[in-house]
């Protein structure tokens, strides 16, 4: 695991609890290995999160999700931010694209304890796709900090009912990893059941995602 993900600059992150827990870090896949990973990542062609097990990716991308599944790190992520993951389940999924559909300011669902966004986009130019963290669920301009999400970049959050964020529609490539520590396996179950039918869907009928 510590080959692949660099847990000392997540332990060593202050958290900032300003309006709602979190944490940002540059590099957190280390970066002997981060060239390997981006160019094992799938290709993704249509919007929306989608499970891991749906997609075909190489040897180092899969390197990153066992390491991202390990237990080492949820129990750091428990520590740093205060809270028992002990009986927590992990549910991970795959972002390739966004469109205007995407962005919308939200907070995460209260079956969500801790987010985890884990950038993966090379050289990255743009501004509308930067994700903003927002003082309320109105107003993209209200925004307390901003994560630019480039290769490595890593956000950490405790989902409270005020951890509102979003981002301004931006239309192409825009690669994520989103993971979750959820209530209980049966979160993750249905979720990726939903996920997996909406992949389905997309496929077939790719014009109405």
């Amino acid at each position: 695991m510590n080959e692949v993900l660099n847990l000392a600059q997540l332990r060593d992150a202050p958290v900032n609890t300003d309006f709602y827990p979190y944490c940002q870090i540059e590099n957190f896949i280390n970066e002997d290995i981060l060239a390997s990973v981006l160019h094992d990542f799938p290709n993704i062609d249509i919007r929306g999160s989608i499970p891991a097990h749906r997609l075909t990716y190489g040897a180092y991308f899969q390197k990153l999700l066992d390491a991202l599944h390990h237990p080492d790190l949820r129990d750091l992520v428990a520590q740093k931010f205060d809270i028992d993951l002990s009986k927590s389940a992990t549910l991970l999924t795959v972002r390739g694209k966004t469109t205007l559909r995407d962005g919308h300011i939200h907070t995460d669902t209260p079956s969500k304890l801790v987010t985890l966004l884990l950038y993966l986009n090379e050289e990255w130019t743009e501004t509308t796709g930067n994700l903003r963290l927002l003082r309320d669920g109105t107003d993209l301009e209200n925004y307390f900090d901003e994560v630019i999400p480039s290769a490595g970049k890593l956000l950490v959050f405790k989902v409270t009912d005020n951890c509102w964020h979003g981002h301004y529609p931006f239309i192409g490539n825009r690669r994520t990893i989103q993971l979750n520590y959820v209530t209980d396996q049966r979160i993750v179950d249905k979720e990726l059941k939903k996920h997996s039918r909406s992949y389905t869907f997309k496929k077939l009928v790719p014009f109405m995602e």
